[in-house]
């Protein structure tokens, strides 16, 4: 730590469990330095005169010589390409994967991992990068699952969890932090999109336009969060009736809230329920085609069916299942 100059002082002042975790930490980013292919640097040079580091960088140099015919074997490109389009799945539907909160979900996202590692390891930090590049800043609420399926991948590759546990529990509480942060901050954005929303006199549109629409967002603050649309900054309060009778209805289990990113901007899709399903709210009105399109790009969608004749909802109803795309998204209708 003396030689590394920048670090020496915190180190010197630190109590004796900080140090031991400190040492861990420079240990662990030695040999995943060296894993990586980065070479070894100051630290790992400074390591490899102590007799344990010299033993570590060994390990970690054997290891690295079979990684590339294990991850053939078991982490081919066509596995990873399946095991992202069922974690993409569980994420828009948990309750449909019994596997979202226990194995399944853990094993897909060690196929995932360790594709990723075919040149050699990469660090859990660089993994969740990843993982957020391909699922969305949503899956950082999975930081324990990632963490779990990242250890499997290495287990799997030969790799000691020893090298690199400090560095995944920090990514991890980090992870869950801006995670805990982010969901703040879009609630926020919500509230503060509904305050400038009003400023700018979209409920006085509402109140010329409809009266009884006018009075049924001001009896309930939340009616207006779930009537806010953030991408086009007014109320779309048929949207909200919709989605407060499917409530009722039993159609998804409430509370729902409104879907909005930490940027302010929609998340695509209009409501998450309680299980933190996404579904997309399509009017009936709007025809099959737009119900069955939203089911082939992904989305659930609840379908305001209300006022519809029966016999026209059957017609609509027997037309989605007709054409429907095959899969897990699901599609629920408000009468």
């Amino acid at each position: 730590y003396k030689e590394l100059g920048e670090t020496w002082d915190e180190f010197k002042n630190a109590d004796s469990s900080k140090k031991a975790n400190m040492i861990g930490e420079l240990v662990g980013g030695a040999v995943t330095e060296f894993l990586i292919g980065k070479g070894i640097g100051k630290a790992a040079g400074i390591l490899a005169k102590t007799k344990t580091g010299a033993a570590l960088l060994a390990k970690a140099e054997n290891t690295a010589v079979a990684v590339t015919a294990k991850v053939a074997e078991k982490f081919s490109d066509e596995a990873a390409a399946l095991a992202s389009q069922r974690i993409k799945q569980s994420l828009r539907n948990p309750t449909l994967y019994s596997g979202f909160a226990g194995g399944e979900l853990i094993g897909d996202f060690a196929v995932f991992a360790g594709n990723k590692m075919k040149n050699g390891v990469i660090p859990f930090k660089e993994f969740v990068e990843l993982s957020v590049k391909e699922y969305g800043s949503n899956i950082k609420g999975k930081a324990d699952e990632l963490a779990q399926g990242y250890r499997q991948a290495m287990q799997k590759l030969g790799f000691g969890n020893d090298i690199v546990e400090l560095e995944i529990d920090k990514t991890s509480k980090l992870t869950k932090y801006q995670f805990q942060k982010e969901t703040t901050a879009a609630r926020q954005k919500l509230f503060d999109g509904i305050k400038d929303a009003e400023k700018n006199g979209a409920l006085q549109k509402i109140k010329g336009q409809n009266i009884d629409d006018y009075n049924w967002l001001n009896q309930d603050p939340r009616r207006k969060e779930l009537a806010f649309d953030p991408d086009t900054k007014s109320f779309k309060v048929n949207e909200a009736r919709a989605i407060t009778e499917a409530e009722k209805q039993g159609v998804i289990e409430s509370p729902t809230k409104r879907g909005i990113f930490d940027d302010g901007k929609s998340r695509g899709a209009d409501y998450i329920d309680k299980n933190g399903i996404e579904w997309d709210m399509k009017d009936a009105a709007g025809g099959a085609d737009k119900i069955i399109n939203a089911l082939k790009d992904g989305e659930n969608v609840i379908v305001d069916a209300r006022g519809m004749s029966e016999a026209n909802f059957k017609a609509l109803k027997s037309e989605i299942e007709l054409k429907r795309p095959k899969g897990n998204n699901q599609v629920r209708y408000v009468r």
